[in-house]
């Protein structure tokens, strides 16, 4: 169990990372339930994208999608996995915005939907990458990620849907000889899905940032949490029940030619 100040701490993590997080979801699907994924705000040399992966867009027109944003005031808190019926945590309405342009990287499974600031102002902040942007190793920190799982969601109408998003807490696994004919270390990282010992599926987290607090930093009397972007949640390996995530790097590999 996390003492009183692990969790505190976990809290204020989980507020940060929302910040820099919203859902991407789209209605416009063959089975008539909505898509559900994730994004992160990110800032690429004075440019403003959302960073998802690209499956979870690539069926989908721009103006097919919508997001869903941080609720306002303090986040509210419920283990998305512990319940066949998720809360307490109130539904977030869905929301079109005008994205500029869309970029691709189909090896890396990326896409980035380059948006105009101003229409996000108060809603979404984003993540400052720079070409020197890396994980810090050996990576041996809890990773965050926000997610809008997919059985989250309440139809309020034919035009509106919302949408409860939630964190998801993992630790950063080693990539050994279990994983190794399957997943590239310079290019990927793993963190373990404890939900899926509940029968959970990691519906609409694909596309999360996964998030660390710098262990870099020394402790002062007043904490406050210095996030570093591990990378984003791409992949499920379900018979070990792991989460796949696109480095950080490869997302400077991918910008860098944008």
């Amino acid at each position: 169990m996390p003492t009183k100040l692990e969790k505190a701490a976990g809290e204020l993590i989980e507020e940060a990372v929302f910040w820099h997080t919203c859902g991407v979801t789209s209605r416009r699907t063959r089975s008539g339930h909505p898509m559900t994924g994730a994004g992160a705000g990110i800032e690429w040399q004075g440019r403003f994208f959302i960073v998802t992966a690209n499956h979870v867009v690539e069926e989908f027109s721009d103006s097919d999608l919508e997001f869903v944003f941080r609720p306002p005031g303090t986040i509210e808190r419920s283990d998305w996995w512990q319940s066949s019926t998720p809360g307490p945590v109130k539904p977030t309405l869905a929301q079109s915005i005008p994205p500029v342009t869309r970029y691709t990287n189909p090896g890396y499974d990326l896409a980035a939907l380059e948006v105009q600031p101003s229409a996000l102002e108060g809603r979404l902040r984003f993540y400052k990458l720079r070409a020197d942007s890396k994980v810090v190793r050996p990576l041996r920190n809890t990773l965050c990620a926000i997610g809008v799982p997919f059985d989250s969601y309440e139809r309020l109408g034919p035009k509106a849907v919302t949408f409860r998003p939630y964190a998801l807490w993992g630790n950063a696994l080693p990539i050994g000889s279990k994983w190794k004919h399957q997943v590239n270390s310079r290019s990927h990282i793993l963190m373990e899905f404890a939900p899926a010992k509940e029968g959970r599926e990691p519906h609409g987290f694909s596309g999360a940032g996964a998030w660390y607090h710098d262990p870099t930093i020394k402790p002062s009397s007043v904490w406050t949490p210095s996030l570093i972007l591990a990378g984003i949640i791409t992949h499920y390996l379900r018979k070990s029940a792991v989460l796949q995530i696109c480095r950080v790097e490869r997302m400077v590999d991918f910008f860098s030619k944008i």
